[in-house]
């Protein structure tokens, strides 16, 4: 089990109405839909993506952590598809937890969730192998579409940041 209760599982009817529980009981998960890990250290943001993840049939939250060392722990308990993570964290950068998330969990999609979306913060982000982020402020417009890019494979860009997340990466140790 991925850990969800049985308000995330769901069943078709059986031909016997007296057998409980149904044979077909279907896990929400890795066959039936995207998993998230969410990754940051306010528990408001945590109920926040949990409610935008609500109305989703194909979307389950199915951790949350508050620290890089947590991340790694929930991430090899919970094996998700996609990991929604902050930058900064009370141990930590989530850039370093995406590195050891991904050397733990082979195609796990990290989309970084920040603030603000400056040079550096998307520099890291992709030497990180992120495939994307999302601004906090647009959380609600953005972070449905994002997850379900980044489990395609594709970028989960806000479409303003697609030519600077997507610029070639210049090493600041060598002139130009």
């Amino acid at each position: 089990m991925t850990g969800l209760s049985w308000a995330g599982r769901r069943h078709r009817r059986t031909r016997d109405p007296d057998q409980w529980p149904p044979e077909e009981v279907q896990v929400m998960g890795h066959d039936d839909g995207i998993t998230v890990l969410v990754v940051d250290d306010q528990p408001i943001y945590h109920e926040m993506v949990r409610r935008i993840f609500a109305d989703q049939a194909d979307i389950s939250v199915v951790a949350v952590a508050d620290t890089v060392s947590e991340a790694v722990d929930q991430a090899r308990a919970h094996q998700p598809d996609v990991v929604l993570m902050d930058q900064q964290l009370p141990d930590g950068r989530g850039t370093d937890a995406a590195r050891r998330i991904q050397g733990v969990i082979r195609n796990v999609r990290v989309v970084m969730v920040t603030a603000t979306a400056d040079d550096r913060t998307l520099t890291d982000a992709r030497k990180a192998g992120c495939a994307g982020y999302v601004l906090k402020d647009r959380l609600v417009h953005d972070l449905v579409g994002a997850v379900r890019a980044a489990h395609r494979g594709e970028s989960a860009l806000p479409d303003h940041s697609v030519d600077l997340f997507l610029m070639p990466l210049v090493d600041e140790d060598v002139p130009i």
